[in-house]
């Protein structure tokens, strides 16, 4: 890390671009003033220039009025030159927030649902984060109550990503993630910074009212115009693991792809089945293969038509042993994260897109599921007869979706006549799971995804829709059987898992919902408490003129999915237990999960299950889900602002022009509105719309309290690009005019 340097001339040159009259910068903080006088209780005013090694008689003046201020704020008393810390004053203790939109707020403890508003004054004192106590006091001038900032108990930020700045010869950092506040880069001269660098910033001295931060740049980063440096800001932002150390490359080196005799022996054999991978056209890594086959069965006298599937999943585990380094180096990453132009696997290269990848004309080995499914089993049926076991596949073609859809349509046939069979199997049986997945209630939305294009160059070219048909409903419908298949066969054998479970709606959700459908005119009857009361209230709005905006509102309305050791079922899918076991090379829970299934394996034929050594507790299974649930968070939000980046700056050859677009969602900092011409979403903050308003939460609108014109959910306006900000992911629109069919939603 770069050394602090004399900063004066830098910090006199800063002084153009602070509101405030120039404070000395030797005077101690608050902080350190209460921290030296809690370690001794007790402190004599003359020490403190003593313990802070101050001289200088501007300096002790400096320090006499912030302990005077220090007393009239209630932090301190002072009796006789003795100074204690005021214990009997009751501050509000909680976290800053810093908005987009550039105001702070105080959050209390999880008890209190309102924040306190703090002003831009008191917001010179913190970083978005800081811990601090807070008073409430009249304002002299407003005579109107607000909060003051007292003390910063804990300070959150010692290191930010930020966009370099040069202004008048002063070089500041701007931080990424929307702390409104620049720092003065006081190292500048040891590299050659120039304008929108991007830049790791060590902070050397923390923000005050009076003065603002210093900072040391550690790392730099690259040109915020650079080809993926949305995905490196990403990376950096949300502290994502990145590269692999040398110890897990050499484990991951030493990995045997060939098939050993020792596997022959002590696996099945599939290597004669016409086993086929589907995937995107830009897939690297194919952790599953399917094969499907028609069979007669004999019921009594008759026999029946039925289907055998085969679900083959890459053994990682077979890899990667658990505590080994590279199992270590999983957990650290917990998923895969899937950018739109890079992938940053969970595992090296070696094991994710070679050994334990199912390419086309290699052996590898697999863990399988395979069941017998017919029109006239039951659920509980086809859960009965699967059955798990460690095999050796030989995958015969690794096909795209659109190439299957070409094979089911007749328009493209493969050179493999078992492969083409295998597809037509996987059509028919598809029919019967569709039916079954209709039958049990599963909530089936079909929201639109959009894709970035990009060109020759690596540059963004186009927004369009992913397109969606039935080979992707085929492989998924596969997916969702053999996971649930894998959650039954671990319950059936008394062994814990890591669940993927999803709660049911909460009450208020519930409540809001069926209040705005109410207000538009679709009433609901049932208490949506259920999935198939939302699949049915899906299918009856079908046809309304507004549908994607109510089927998203439908799928905001729902809990997240999550990883949990406690089963409670995942309500999205109607399904009692489900678990995740098809993707152990792109997810470290289904990892887990196959050491069980293998671990049970293993022991099959042991009479006493409870002297089975199960190869996680249940504390450790709790452990693994929190992370890996949290690591899924942030990959998701990675990559939503990776995307975000490359939309603002596709957005940008559109700026200034208008478009129309629908209202998507309503805040009470203004309104969402989504251009579909261009595919991007842009936000309208409420002073664009008036400074007095009204916001309705339940049914959705801010409404103007001078004109009574109103802004709903699902309204069509006329928008202008006005401003984007592409280090945030902000697009800001503004209202051209309103659009024909206002407070129409109703088809």
């Amino acid at each position: 890390m770069a050394k602090l340097k004399d900063t004066s001339n830098i910090i006199n040159k800063s002084l153009i671009h602070s509101d405030r009259i120039w404070a000395d910068p030797n005077v101690p903080s608050r902080e350190d003033i209460l921290s030296a006088i809690r370690k001794s209780e007790i402190i004599v005013k003359s020490e403190i220039a003593s313990i802070f090694f101050i001289k200088n008689d501007i300096t002790l003046s400096g320090i006499d009025k912030r302990l005077l201020a220090m007393e009239k704020d209630g932090l301190i008393t002072i009796d006789d030159n003795l100074i204690r810390e005021n214990k009997r004053t009751k501050f509000i203790y909680g976290q800053i927030i810093y908005t987009k939109s550039g105001n702070g707020f105080l959050k209390q403890n999880i008890h209190k649902k309102n924040n306190l508003y703090l002003s831009p004054k008191e917001m010179m004192k913190v970083f978005h984060g800081d811990w601090v106590n807070v008073k409430k006091k009249v304002n002299s001038r407003t005579k109107k109550h607000e909060y003051i900032i007292v003390e910063v108990v804990k300070r959150s930020t010692n290191k930010l990503l930020g966009k370099i700045s040069i202004e008048e010869g002063v070089y500041l950092c701007i931080p990424i993630n929307n702390i409104n506040k620049k720092i003065i880069l006081t190292n500048a001269s040891d590299y050659n910074l120039k304008n929108d660098y991007i830049a790791y910033v060590q902070i050397t001295r923390q923000p005050s009212q009076q003065l603002q931060p210093l900072g040391v740049v550690t790392l730099l980063i690259g040109d915020i115009h650079d080809n993926q440096i949305e995905n490196k800001i990403a990376i950096e932002n949300f502290n994502i693991p990145s590269s692999f150390s040398k110890e897990a490359i050499d484990q991951s080196e030493l990995a045997f792809s060939d098939v050993t005799e020792h596997d022959i022996k002590t696996r099945t054999d599939l290597r004669n089945l016409p086993f086929i991978t589907i995937d995107d056209d830009n897939a690297r890594d194919f952790d599953d293969a399917i094969y499907c086959e028609e069979i007669q069965i004999k019921d009594g006298d008759r026999t029946k038509s039925s289907y055998r599937l085969l679900v083959a999943i890459a053994d990682v585990s077979h890899y990667v042993k658990k505590d080994s380094v590279l199992d270590k180096t999983a957990l650290e990453r917990g998923t895969s994260i899937y950018f739109s132009n890079e992938v940053i696997p969970m595992l090296p290269e070696k094991l994710s897109n070679d050994i334990c990848s199912l390419l086309p004309n290699k052996d590898r080995l697999v863990l399988v599921c395979e069941l017998l499914i017919s029109s006239k089993f039951s659920d509980k049926e086809i859960r009965n007869n699967c059955k798990f076991y460690e095999a050796i596949i030989n995958s015969k073609e690794r096909l795209t979706y659109d190439k299957v859809m070409g094979v089911i349509n007749g328009l493209n046939i493969t050179q493999d006549i078992l492969v083409n069979k295998n597809i037509s199997n996987l059509r028919e049986l598809f029919n019967i799971l569709i039916e079954k997945r209709i039958n049990r209630g599963a909530i089936d939305f079909n929201i639109a995804e959009t894709q970035i294009l990009f060109d020759k160059k690596g540059k963004i070219s186009d927004i369009s829709l992913r397109k969606r048909n039935d080979a992707h409903r085929i492989v998924e419908e596969c997916m969702l059987l053999a996971n649930t298949c894998a959650a039954h066969f671990i319950e059936k054998n008394k062994f814990e898992c890591i669940y993927r479970i999803h709660d049911k709606p909460s009450k208020e959700n519930i409540k809001n919902l069926k209040i705005f459908l109410s207000s538009i005119g679709i009433n609901i009857s049932n208490t949506l408490n259920k999935p198939k009361h939302y699949q049915n209230l899906l299918k009856f709005i079908s046809n309304h003129s507004k549908f994607n905006i109510l089927q998203t509102l439908l799928l905001q309305s729902l809990q997240t999915a999550t990883y949990s050791v406690d089963n409670i079922g995942h309500f999205g899918l109607s399904f009692e237990l489900y678990t995740h076991f098809t993707s152990p090379i792109r997810r470290y829970p289904d990892l887990v999960n196959h050491r069980i299934i293998k671990n049970i394996l293993s022991s099959d034929g042991c009479s006493n299950l409870s002297k089975i050594k199960h190869v996680y507790t249940y504390d450790d299974l709790e452990k693994i889900a929190d992370i890996t649930s949290c690591y899924e968070k942030r990959a998701l939000e990675a990559s939503r602002y990776a995307d975000n980046w490359l939309k603002c700056v596709f957005a940008k050859k559109f700026e200034k022009e208008s478009f129309y677009g629908l209202i998507s969602a309503v805040v009470n900092t203004g309104i969402f509105v989504n251009i579909d011409s261009i595919k991007i979403d842009g936000f309208i903050p409420i002073l664009e719309i008036t400074n007095k308003f009204k916001h309705n939460k339940g049914l959705k609108y801010i409404e103007c309290e001078i004109s009574n014109k109103r802004y709903q959910l699902g309204d069509s306006i006329l928008v202008k690009i006005n401003k984007i900000i592409i280090e945030s992911g902000q697009i800001f629109l503004c209202i051209v005019k309103d659009y024909k069919d206002n407070n129409n939603l109703i088809a």
